[in-house]
């Protein structure tokens, strides 16, 4: 799929969301996923700009994920994306970054526990240490990756 060579040629915040802007309507999973997970990487490189949770692309690209999740079409890989990128992307939280990455995070989170059997330790551990940064004691969920 050419949209996925595109998005790993995208190299800066701004990129990655004109390319999400002008693609929103054909964004699939793994589209929207991997935008996301590079907007976490990218968080703390160059200079600090005004906050994703301004962009209204980046609102829209938070709800899209919010609905594939709530629809069950992330694995446990990509829920551990999705997590790892929004504690990245909340390190230095606002309250518009809380208000858009936190209910993204606890449904993510409730959605992994549907998953616990087939998920990897890694997807585990990753996503624990996602909500502990994003400061979400969700119990129900570190108790059952404990487990």
């Amino acid at each position: 799929c050419s949209s996925d060579l595109d998005i790993g040629r995208l190299k800066s915040a701004a990129g990655i969301l004109q390319f999400v802007g002008l693609h929103a309507a054909e964004l699939e999973v793994v589209h929207a996923v991997s935008c996301f997970s590079r907007l976490g990487r990218l968080k703390n490189q160059g200079p600090r700009k005004p906050a994703l949770s301004d962009s209204e692309v980046f609102q829209d690209l938070v709800a899209l994920l919010l609905q594939f999740v709530e629809a069950g079409r992330l694995d446990s890989q990509a829920l551990r994306a999705v997590l790892v990128a929004a504690a990245y992307l909340g390190l230095v939280p606002s309250s518009k970054d809380q208000e858009l990455l936190v209910p993204l995070a606890l449904c993510c989170a409730a959605e992994l526990r549907k998953q616990l059997k087939v998920a990897s330790a890694q997807d585990l551990a990753s996503s624990a240490w996602a909500l502990a940064k994003l400061e979400q004691n969700d119990a129900e969920t570190l108790s059952d990756i404990s487990s």
